[in-house]
């Protein structure tokens, strides 16, 4: 035999482990890629919109320029669904990270 049992099923745990690595690398490059896309074209908007809104909805420089100064429940709800997003996410990878390190720990205690 070429390997022992042992030293097969560590390279195994290697391979699998570089191949989950790379595979988390893409993705987080995509969803990088899709956060900066989204970003320029929500600083676009605003910025195309900006002038009009102000002016005819608002008639005010100050507070919230993309909505009507009546419609500050929906800001402060979005704000709240934002910070909570935030949240969930957080917890998320929080959960995961703990996952990963007990399995890490699980294998190399093997």
């Amino acid at each position: 035999m070429k390997y022992s049992s042992n030293e097969a099923f560590a390279r195994i745990m290697n391979k699998s482990r570089e191949i989950r690595t790379k595979r988390e690398n893409r993705v987080t490059a995509l969803l990088s890629a899709a956060c900066v896309t989204l970003a320029i074209l929500l600083v676009g908007t605003v910025i195309i919109l900006k002038g009009q809104i102000v002016s005819e909805v608002t008639g005010s420089r100050f507070g919230a320029f993309l909505l009507p100064s009546e419609d500050g429940g929906y800001v402060l709800a979005a704000v709240i669904a934002f910070l909570l997003g935030i949240a969930a996410t957080l917890w998320a990878i929080r959960c995961r990270n703990g996952k990963k390190n007990k399995d890490d720990k699980e294998d190399k205690e093997r």
